[in-house]
């Protein structure tokens, strides 16, 4: 699911937001302020965030996007090592258990 996020410019101070649902459709019913202007961000981990400025012309009325595109954002990971090393001993309740592999 995508973050929808309302914000109001140019403090970008965050006013409403919506997650969306299965198919990407999203609503959000906000109380417009006096004097702001408002864009809308979309994002979505591993894909580069996408922003809409928000004309005051859809103030008190219902609109339709239409289809927005996420694109990936090319960051690409390589193989990763995890690299850990066993500890030579264990304390556990009143018992040390050693690692005899450790050594």
């Amino acid at each position: 699911y995508a973050a929808v996020r309302l914000l109001t410019l140019p403090d970008s101070t965050f006013l409403a937001g919506v997650a969306t649902t299965d198919d990407g459709k999203f609503r959000m019913p906000v109380v417009w302020p006096k004097d702001k202007k408002l864009i809308l961000e979309i994002s979505f981990i591993g894909y580069t965030t996408f922003s809409k400025s928000i004309p005051s012309s859809f103030r008190g009325t219902s609109q339709n996007l239409g289809d927005i595109a996420l694109f990936s954002d090319g960051i690409l990971l390589g193989e990763s090592v995890v690299v850990g090393k066993a500890p030579l001993a264990v304390t556990e309740q009143d018992t040390t258990v050693f690692n005899a592999s450790a050594y």
